[in-house]
């Protein structure tokens, strides 16, 4: 499917990740589609809809572009991205679809963009309701707290990368140990109590990362979100190694997407998880 547009790479491992995406999105549209008036997909950090895999070569859809041409539609698409070449790759292949009417795309940084995510969803109390997939992938643990906050008012399911191996467990001391990181981490849980509860708990650094995964689930419970169990948790590392990356979580208000979302993870190729 080259199409002359910008490519980013991607590694072999994303591609279990947007597996999971793509199966979970199919199951909440199809679910819900006969429910809702307006059914909108919301995409922070979205990419440039198609990307090229590391190694392989092989160009593949990537999420932005997969919800759009998945099978049960959306009514409304959102898609957040500061950078111009994946923007301008997404918008052109948006284009291609016959989808602009359709598609709100945003060239801005993720944690500045909530007011223009806002502005853009249809008026749930002219047209009748609404109901958000947000999928939120960020790099690294960049991500501001107060994004995910002020989109828990909608009627939302976020599923939500967490970066926990590649990024905490890895630099895990500066997390720790350097101002900058403390506020970074600070700002990604919504807390900046984190550091003395975690000093007092006296526990090796192995455990940092556990402890991170506890506190965002926590803070997304006094959000009102269903408290996320263990074995909802998709664990995602090195394609054919044992070598932990990140987690996917997702959070809903609903039981239904909970059920939804268990199956979205027996249907796809589960890997065992580390046991954080």
């Amino acid at each position: 499917m080259p199409d002359g547009e910008y490519l980013p790479t991607i590694k072999e491992h994303s591609l279990e990740k947007l597996d999971l995406h793509n199966y979970y999105a199919e199951i909440f549209a199809g679910g819900m589609r006969k429910l809702w008036v307006n059914l909108v997909y919301v995409g922070l950090y979205s990419g440039a809809g198609a990307a090229e895999v590391e190694g392989t070569g092989e160009v593949v859809m990537s999420s932005a572009l997969s919800v759009l041409t998945q099978k049960v539609p959306f009514d409304r698409y959102i898609f957040v991205d500061d950078d111009p070449a994946c923007i301008g790759a997404l918008g052109a292949r948006v284009g291609t679809l016959g989808m602009t009417d359709r598609v709100t795309l945003l060239q801005r940084d993720v944690n500045g963009c909530a007011d223009e995510v806002l502005k853009a969803l249809p008026d749930w109390r002219k047209e009748g309701g609404v109901l958000t997939f947000c999928f939120i992938d960020p790099y690294k643990v960049d991500l501001d707290f107060d994004v995910i906050r002020r989109l828990s008012r909608l009627k939302v399911d976020i599923l939500l990368m967490v970066p926990l191996g590649y990024d905490v467990r890895r630099n895990w001391r500066d997390y720790i140990d350097r101002p900058a990181m403390r506020d970074r981490l600070s700002r990604f849980l919504g807390d900046s109590n984190w550091v003395q509860d975690w000093q007092a708990l006296e526990r090796p650094y192995m455990a940092f990362p556990g402890f991170v995964r506890d506190r965002i689930n926590a803070a997304m419970k006094g959000l009102g979100f269903i408290e996320v169990e263990h074995r909802d948790i998709r664990d995602v590392k090195v394609a054919k190694k044992n070598v932990y990356l990140y987690s996917l979580h997702l959070f809903s208000k609903s039981k239904v997407a909970i059920k939804f979302w268990r199956d979205a993870l027996k249907g796809t190729s589960e890997q065992q998880s580390l046991g954080l």
